[in-house]
């Protein structure tokens, strides 16, 4: 069964919910009374475009070394 974003559970202290590169659904839905904690947009190519050369992020990665 596929996880809808709007169903989707996501950590309330990461700025995950603002993100727009996750695979196959975009932007999550917005909680009621959500309130985002302050972040800095990115400053340098690769954190703004760069990394989308790559493709989108599935919601399941993990950091760390490809096995």
């Amino acid at each position: 069964m596929k996880v809808k974003a709007a169903d989707a559970h996501v950590d309330p202290y990461s700025t995950a919910i603002a993100f727009d590169g996750w695979k196959g659904f975009g932007r999550f839905a917005v909680p009621p009374g959500y309130e985002p904690l302050p972040s800095a947009d990115p400053t340098t190519w690769l954190l703004r475009v760069g990394w989308r050369k790559h493709g989108e992020i599935d919601v399941r990665e993990v950091p760390g070394p490809m096995h």
